[in-house]
């Protein structure tokens, strides 16, 4: 999905509760909808000096933001409606590889086994009234996108949303957690997986461990948002739902 853009004071059509994901780059910041996201599943985008694919992992309630250039080369990113590990693949317009959408790196055809790997930016699930008051120069996704889904608050899987069945079957589950729970997923080069449960770092509004030889600090907002720094530099971390980062990282580090 291209689209257009609107800046707060003009974004009438959203509420204060509405939650969206939020990405700072380059000295600019946007919200993402999630009530427009959820009907789409990516969007397509430029921010910051460079090109964003805002991949929404809707059945794994995950948003995560990937540079789309690597190695020089610049890809065109797609959704496939293929799935792995109920996780919706990706594809490049450029060769038509396949795509994981959790590991950003070619998985099926021409461009799988190379050694490419798409960089993420950090992304913050909140609500719109806590967004635009920590950003008041945001800008923000317009209705205007073309088509037409009506795109309200919770329409697109709600039943899905609402309960903890899954809609596909994944090959590893863990019961430390319920399938559907929120976690804050975090990624370091050269280390485990590490899932934070999100009730957990609700209670905590700042929250440091050591992790494998590195200190992070978890803060995390009233609106549940949740920022994540190591010696002083901001680290990429996204939510996702439970179930779907332990079929693909089973062997994450959890914090329950």
């Amino acid at each position: 999905m291209n689209h257009r853009t609107l800046p707060a004071s003009e974004a009438r059509y959203l509420k204060d509760s509405n939650i969206v994901f939020g990405i700072e780059a380059g000295g600019e910041a946007r919200a993402y909808p999630k009530r427009i996201l959820a009907s789409h599943e990516m969007a397509r985008d430029r921010i910051g000096g460079g090109d964003l694919a805002v991949v929404y992992r809707t059945l794994c309630g995950t948003v995560i933001p990937y540079r789309t250039e690597v190695n020089g080369v610049r890809f065109t990113f797609g959704t496939s409606g293929l799935l792995f590990e109920s996780s919706k693949l990706m594809f490049d317009e450029e060769t038509k590889s396949l795509w994981s959408t959790l590991q950003g790196k070619p998985v099926i055809g021409k461009l799988a086994g190379d050694d490419l790997q798409l960089t993420f930016e950090p992304v913050v699930t909140t609500t719109w009234g806590e967004w635009k008051a920590d950003h008041p120069s945001t800008t923000v996704l317009s209705l205007d996108t073309g088509h037409d889904h009506g795109y309200s608050e919770g329409a697109a899987r709600r039943g899905y949303f609402g309960t903890g069945e899954l809609m596909f079957q994944v090959s590893k589950m863990d019961k430390r957690l319920e399938n559907k729970d929120e976690i804050l997923a975090i990624r370091l080069q050269g280390k485990t997986s590490l899932a934070i449960a999100a009730k957990f770092l609700q209670k905590r509004p700042e929250f440091t461990i050591e992790h494998e030889g590195v200190r992070l600090t978890v803060k995390t907002s009233k609106g549940g948002s949740n920022i994540v720094m190591a010696d002083g530099m901001r680290i990429p971390a996204h939510r996702a739902f439970w179930f779907g980062r332990f079929s693909q990282f089973p062997e994450s580090r959890v914090i329950e």
